[in-house]
């Protein structure tokens, strides 16, 4: 049928371009996640120290975060004090080893979600 294809007339020809930039647009809010490794199987705490100056898109919103989340792995308990946020996830005992995993924060803010977020910052070793 023709009239499925409209965007394939338009698509350029040659190469793929890639138009990454290197580094993430998002504000860097997460200054710090402690410890950089964790070793497979079990629950693992993860410390992440907020940097509110970094905030360029209003306050960072009070209270602990609706959701955190480190690579494949969702926390399945949240606390924070201050800037400190304390993640507990549970890392399976067959976790991928080696690979740098990016840390996801979301705080609920009335309708709105904030999301921020830190690349390359955890690894699970054995």
């Amino acid at each position: 049928e023709p009239s499925n294809n409209r965007g394939l007339r338009r698509m350029g020809t040659g190469a793929i371009e890639d138009n990454a930039e290197g580094e993430s647009r998002m504000e860097a809010v997460i200054a710090e996640v402690r410890p950089g490794t964790l070793p497979r199987g079990g629950r693992r705490e993860v410390t992440l120290v907020l940097d509110p100056a970094a905030a360029r898109r209003g306050p960072i919103p009070d209270g602990k975060p609706s959701w955190v989340q480190c690579g494949p792995y969702e926390a399945v308990a949240i606390a924070r004090e201050g800037n400190t946020i304390t993640a507990t996830l549970d890392v399976p005992a067959d976790a991928s080893l080696g690979m740098l995993l990016d840390c996801h924060l979301e705080f609920e803010a009335g309708r709105r979600t904030r999301a921020v977020k830190k690349n390359d910052v955890l690894r699970i070793v054995e």
